[in-house]
């Protein structure tokens, strides 16, 4: 009699939407000295499927299946998808995967219980278990796969795929567009190094493969005058977006993090009540371009007001600057908060109301620091702002004291440095009557 299990959840989404929920809140409660275990759950009523809740705060589903002839036969436990996230997957679309398997036997496996898995199920595996890359990242990857790749080579077994194969369906991506090619590539490039390491693949056909694809370098700086005429412009009513999309793009501005980190800012990464004398923004190393550390940004109290604009408008959502039921959305995609790509998409609307030519959001993150710097500011100030290593901004390498010892967050000069521009911006925006609406940080 197998044995019974002690963590059980319901089958239906709403119940284990609001597990994952409440799990994750009590991890944010809770102190933890060292990283929180893997629970695991028992989906009532469907043979094998269990959801799993890992230390990053993914969740996964689990199929527990037998495999193999003989002997040989063994049990195997195989990720099918995301529970949460902007790739989750719908509990009936697990279940009938389960109960499949139940009713009609494993598809796809040797006699010694191996699987021949096909390039899709493989970058499943990967984007289940890798915990180097950043959330955003990931999904980068899985959109270049699903709009390029799986349609020619997602259904053939990984063991069948060759570099011609793989070179023939670059070359054809690359005839519409060289960077669509070279997305393709990081993903799959990225894809087979993992497996690799893991043995899940004899061979890394990507070695040596082209199709790399360097955009050119950018030295766009804004001006003081096209400051000014972007930020009336995101206030006008011709912009005619929400006021979470006016409020993403004025924080860009004043904080110079990159629109993907505004957008998808949480509550819980902000401390700004009144009671704290130094408020900032902690951003997790996972949602970061650099994942060595966290990102403090010591906001200027200009900024604060808007975050707390933000949370209010936000509700009950987790996140800042939850998702609406405007812009684009992807079918079988549950988006969670407000994308990058709208943020965009908002800016480019903004310059083209202003005739402001050839810019984008994240040349702001160049403008503040060139500001900055060219008032004397400290560049280990200007690196950290950027969340770059200590050297970056003059072209040094980093010391293994940065690395691997220094740990000071340079509240003091980051916060003065903050404050400084957005004091600016507040004055070259007309604003400056209105900040004195704000109680200014402690110095």
């Amino acid at each position: 009699m197998p044995r019974q299990a002690t963590n059980t959840i319901a089958a239906n989404d709403a119940a284990i939407t609001a597990l994952v929920k409440r799990e994750l809140a009590k991890r944010a409660r809770t102190p933890v000295k060292s990283a929180p275990l893997q629970r695991e759950w028992k989906i009532v009523g469907v043979p094998g499927l269990s959801l799993a809740l890992k230390p990053s705060g993914v969740a996964i589903y689990y199929l527990r299946f037998m495999a193999g002839q003989g002997a040989r036969r063994r049990q195997l436990r195989q990720a099918i998808g995301r529970a949460n996230g902007t790739t989750a997957i719908k509990l009936a679309d697990a279940k009938a995967r389960a109960t499949k398997v139940a009713r009609d036997g494993p598809a796809g496996h040797l006699e010694d219980g191996s699987t021949t898995v096909t390039l899709r199920a493989l970058f499943d595996q990967f984007e289940a278990n890798d915990r180097d890359r950043a959330p955003r990242t990931m999904g980068d990857y899985r959109e270049a796969m699903e709009r390029d790749i799986f349609k020619a080579l997602g259904h053939v077994p990984v063991r069948e795929i060759t570099a011609k194969d793989i070179a023939r369906t670059l070359t054809r991506i690359e005839t519409r567009s060289r960077n669509a090619a070279h997305k393709c590539r990081a993903a799959l490039g990225s894809l087979y190094k993992w497996a690799t390491k893991r043995l899940l693949v004899d061979v890394n056909p990507m070695i040596g493969m082209g199709f790399t694809h360097k955009n050119k370098r950018r030295d766009r700086v804004l001006g003081d005058d096209e400051i000014t005429r972007l930020w009336g412009a995101v206030e006008s009513e011709e912009f005619g977006a929400t006021r979470a999309m006016r409020l993403i793009l004025k924080l860009a501005i004043l904080t110079g993090q990159r629109n993907s980190e505004v957008a998808g800012a949480r509550k819980s990464e902000l401390h700004i009540d009144e009671k704290i004398a130094n408020p900032h923004w902690k951003i997790p190393p996972a949602r970061m371009k650099r994942k060595d550390r966290d990102q403090y940004v010591f906001l200027s109290s200009q900024a604060v007001a808007l975050f707390r604009e933000a949370i209010e408008l936000a509700g009950d959502s987790e996140f800042v600057f939850p998702a609406t039921e405007f812009g684009r959305h992807v079918d079988g995609i549950e988006r969670e908060h407000i994308t990058q790509e709208s943020v965009s998409r908002a800016m480019a609307r903004a310059c083209k109301l202003t005739k402001i030519k050839n810019a984008h959001l994240h040349d702001m993150r160049r403008t503040i620091t060139t500001w900055l710097g060219d008032r004397g500011e400290r560049s280990d100030v200007l690196d950290r702002i950027l969340h770059h290593h200590s050297g970056h901004s003059a072209g040094q390498r980093s010391s293994v004291t940065e690395t691997h010892y220094n740990f000071s967050i340079m509240a003091e000069p980051l916060r003065d440095a903050w404050q400084r521009w957005a004091d600016h911006v507040w004055k070259i925006t007309g604003q400056a009557e209105q900040a004195s609406n704000v109680v200014p940080m402690r110095a």
